[in-house]
């Protein structure tokens, strides 16, 4: 008997199942294959024994990963210590529900969960080049991508931050709209909208991404489609997201708009003027709501950085230094820094950029991935946190350029090895930075630094920890104390503790901490500063905490000081915000690596400067100054001191790592506190003073 042939739509059905088979396969596969490297990390570091404590790898690997396990600390334990000005919490809250449903420890939570929401960058990669018939594209771009350069820097194990998500919602949208571009189905638009309104609630700076998103999208309608009914309508559904109103009801909205539309596009044609006009006048709109809500000044900041102004009780302005002029991840780039980020070699970056002009003049409607490209560059001035939005699409031009020459050349025999020969190249390429990147990577406290932290701060005593804005959220998550400035506060309250560090004055650091903490106390977790120079003239209030025995607050609260190693190379940024702008500074600090440490030939020598040991002489270039005193510290004492002259030029060689000038800050409270150990005893008392980690207590106001 014989088999009756198959008709051509159930033919075309098995095609389709075939390939929506193979899309899942091959997403499936990237996955893995971006869980399985990400893993690498966790077996080195179960070979180093100062990243492991209470059982487990340290699950804080960067300073923001502390803020998102802080407040899953905080759910699990029904404690109410997070300030409501932090925005981003459904990280947290994520953490949370795995580690309490799931039985999960919460530091195994907090260290693994980079691994499985990173990888998700791979679906919405290998889905764009579906699209277009490019599966196999899709897929090694998705392999590279998912380990290349800045996308595994910001995401690797341990780096327990927005961004694990942050590029996959991006990307996903993305995808959504040139989905719907291709294949003219509003269901993409409605459930791009979905992805964006989740994106917003999931991170605080989502809005201005997502509003550029919807500005290319629109810019391609009004360069490629501008009669093009379904494209305008598909707009609407994309700005629904910013509408200022609850969440239930935008949901509830996109779902009605988009089945509302898709049946008005199959019974009403409109005008092609008509509908320009209507883009445009809902554009505008948008762009007022944008513009109301803060989403372009948010975008704003990472560009101008202006300084911090506000007047005090008399009207004198007090303008501060602008902190995003010093966050490394925020300052300007150079254009080595932006390849080497975004796509590890010029190689690469000229042909992944060429390559992804071709994609889109191939396929018009990736004309949407210039977004993410045009951010990458925009680091130049913004920084270098932006290159990783270009690390996707360089890939997937390098690759595609190659498919493009294997195309040329597919009926020969080596063509196979031109595509897959470059696909493996570039794959095996990220997979040799991150296996050296992972041996330069490191928890933000060691094992030592955990112990003397929940030892002495994580007590039943009420109180705040002073020390740079850097440790603010790590210490939230290893502590029960509060910090005065953190990764999200600080601005004007730099000032506080930049003082404290900076003045010499003993007395006057124990009165100075006190009055501005008990005030803190009072408004927390509003910034003090501000407040305080809102009721007092501030040139009064500095010169009576001066005083002996000046009035000061009640004491409520105790205070403490933090300290470690990583804080050295912060030093001349944070002298930045001990003195006003324009205010003439006492003295100045540098630091220096040390290279070279010879006695016998009598010569320090770091990168950019050297010492003749013998005459007490400091080179840089053609310039020189006279060294009052060398200080050589092991990390916890001081091993040798060479005097050569009466002035306060004094320079510390620490831990034969760093060359650390103070100039004439030897007596301020930070270098006599954290290299010497020498406060008032009546004043301080010592808590921690290892290698480590160095804990102080404000015992004597």
């Amino acid at each position: 008997m014989k088999t009756p042939l198959r008709n051509y739509s159930e033919d075309g059905k098995m095609r389709e199942n075939n390939k929506t088979k193979s899309v899942i396969f091959l997403i499936s596969l990237a996955y893995l294959f971006a869980l399985f490297f990400r893993f690498f990390l966790y077996f080195l570091a179960k070979k180093h024994p100062e990243f492991q404590f209470g059982g487990h790898i340290i699950s804080i690997w960067t300073a923001d990963a502390g803020l998102h396990a802080s407040i899953a600390k905080n759910l699990l334990t029904h404690s109410s210590n997070i300030p409501h000005y932090i925005t981003d919490r459904m990280l947290g809250e994520i953490i949370y529900v795995l580690t309490k449903y799931l039985h999960i420890p919460l530091d195994v939570s907090i260290f693994m969960l980079p691994a499985f929401f990173a990888s998700l960058i791979v679906i919405p990669l290998v889905l764009i080049f579906y699209e277009f018939g490019l599966l196999r594209v899709g897929f090694w771009s998705a392999l590279a991508a998912s380990i290349g350069m800045n996308y595994y820097f910001r995401t690797h194990l341990g780096y327990t931050d927005t961004d694990i998500l942050n590029f996959p919602l991006f990307f996903m949208i993305a995808y959504t709209m040139i989905a719907m571009l291709k294949r003219k189905n509003l269901l993409f638009s409605g459930l791009g909208a979905i992805f964006m309104l989740f994106f917003h609630f999931y991170y605080h700076s989502a809005k201005p991404l997502t509003f550029g998103l919807v500005i290319f999208f629109a810019l391609y309608i009004l360069l490629f489609a501008r009669k093009e009914q379904l494209y305008y309508y598909a707009l609407v559904i994309y700005l629904l997201p910013i509408v200022p109103i609850s969440p239930l009801f935008i949901v509830i909205t996109i779902l009605f708009i988009t089945s509302f539309l898709i049946f008005v596009n199959k019974k009403v044609h409109i005008s092609s003027q008509w509908l320009l006009v209507f883009a445009l006048v809902l554009f505008v709109s948008a762009g007022f709501v944008a513009y109301q809500k803060g989403y372009l000044q948010r975008a704003a900041t990472y560009l101008q950085k202006q300084e911090k102004t506000f007047k005090d009780k008399s009207g004198k302005t007090i303008a501060l230094q602008s902190t995003l002029k010093t966050v490394a991840e925020a300052k300007g780039i150079t254009w080595r820094q932006l390849v080497t980020y975004s796509s590890g070699s010029l190689f690469i970056f000229l042909l992944g950029s060429l390559g992804l002009f071709l994609l889109v003049w191939n396929h018009r409607e990736v004309f949407i991935l210039l977004l993410p490209y045009i951010i990458g560059l925009i680091s130049l001035k913004a920084g270098v946190r932006f290159t990783t939005f270009a690390v996707p699409v360089i890939v997937a031009g390098f690759i595609y350029i190659f498919f493009l020459l294997y195309r040329k050349v597919e009926k020969r025999k080596f063509a196979d090895v031109i595509f897959y020969g470059a696909a493996a190249f570039i794959v095996a390429f990220y997979l040799h930075i991150m296996d050296a990147y992972n041996h330069l990577l490191s928890p933000f406290f060691n094992a030592g630094q955990v112990k003397a932290i929940t030892t002495h701060l994580n007590t039943k005593e009420k109180g705040y920890i002073l020390t740079w804005w850097d440790y603010g959220w790590p210490l939230w998550y290893y502590s029960n104390k509060r910090t005065v400035i953190d990764n999200g506060k600080h601005h004007y309250d730099n000032y506080i503790v930049a003082k404290t560090l900076f003045s010499s004055d003993q007395e006057f650091i124990a009165n100075f901490n006190r009055f501005f903490i008990e005030k803190f106390d009072k408004i927390f977790p509003w910034s003090v500063f501000p407040y305080v120079a809102k009721n007092y003239e501030l040139n009064k209030i500095l010169n009576n905490l001066h005083k002996t025995n000046p009035q000061l607050p009640p004491k409520k609260n105790e205070i403490y000081y933090y300290f470690d190693d990583k804080i050295i190379t912060k030093l001349p940024v944070i002298e930045n915000f001990a003195y006003f702008e324009n205010e003439k500074k006492e003295g100045f600090v540098w630091i220096d690596k040390l290279h070279l440490f010879n006695t016998q030939k009598g010569i320090v020598q770091g990168e950019k400067i050297q010492i003749d040991l013998q005459r007490g002489i400091l080179y840089l270039g053609k310039k020189k100054d006279f060294i009052g005193k060398i200080y050589f510290s092991d990390g916890v004492a001081i091993r040798n001191t060479l005097f050569y002259r009466p002035n306060n030029y004094a320079i510390i060689v620490y831990k034969n790592r760093f060359i650390i000038g103070a100039y004439r800050y030897i007596n301020s409270f930070f270098f006599q506190a954290f290299f010497f150990n020498n406060l008032d005893k009546k004043l301080f008392k010592t808590l921690s003073f290892t290698q480590d980690a160095k804990i102080f207590q404000l015992i004597g106001r």
